[in-house]
């Protein structure tokens, strides 16, 4: 019995020191960062644990939005999440919101919505409180949306039929074309003078005159651009 016993501790000696010196057994955790190697990405690199929850870049701007448990360090996966638009590189938190109509910086927000819309995207318009088309109070904005104009002077921006290319009324006491003067009807300006004919063109047109015009043909027919043709010349020969 007592020859059994010590049989069997020599084995169970033999056993451990066996596993201890055992390649299969060391490489359950080679680099010794505490992650078995069926765990570890790179069990080589103590500095390289098990896999994380990264997030994957599809457009490359450094953030994310669909999540999965994978290694550090592999392509197309970040630690930044947040992406609103995961197809657009200009699109993630952070980013500059601009007149676009697009929630460019992903907090929810479009354009002027956002406190944190770019100045430099905006342009100046008129508040249009009366929808006439024409603005009196200079504001900036995205785009000339509904209750903006791109057009200013607007002398009275409650009333729709008061604006600079109204027909002025007589009889209201109302500037309704913002003129400055209420009931001033605008003329038409009169019409240019007549302009002389040029020097020189009486004897040109002798010159070029025909000898002998076609039966049946008027003088001014025969010659338009002769002396006895020119309009003027036509009129002094009837007022004789």
């Amino acid at each position: 019995m007592t020859g059994f016993s010590g049989r069997l501790g020599c084995c169970l000696v033999w056993v451990l020191t066996a596993c201890a010196t055992d390649p299969v057994d060391r490489a359950l955790d080679e680099d010794g960062d505490g992650v078995g190697y069926a765990q570890d990405c790179d069990d080589s690199d103590a500095t390289v644990g098990a896999p994380g929850l990264l997030y994957l870049d599809a457009d490359g701007d450094g953030f994310g939005s669909q999540a999965a448990e994978v290694c550090p360090g592999l392509a197309g996966w970040v630690d930044q999440d947040g992406d609103c638009a995961d197809q657009d590189a200009t699109v993630y938190p952070g980013a500059p919101e601009r007149c676009n109509g697009l929630d460019d910086d992903c907090d929810g927000l479009v354009d002027q919505d956002d406190d944190d819309l770019l100045l430099s995207d905006l342009d100046w318009y008129f508040v249009d409180a009366d929808g006439d088309g024409w603005g009196a109070e200079a504001a900036q904005a995205c785009a000339p949306t509904d209750g903006y104009s791109d057009r200013e002077g607007d002398c009275d921006d409650g009333a729709a039929s008061v604006h600079p290319e109204a027909p002025e009324r007589c009889g209201n006491g109302i500037d309704d074309d913002c003129s400055g003067d209420a009931n001033a009807l605008t003329r038409p300006p009169p019409p240019p003078p007549p302009m002389p004919p040029p020097p020189g063109w009486e004897r040109r047109a002798r010159a070029r005159a025909p000898l002998w015009p076609r039966r049946g043909t008027s003088m001014a027919m025969a010659c338009p651009t002769c002396w006895w043709a020119h309009p003027c010349r036509a009129k002094a020969t009837a007022a004789r």
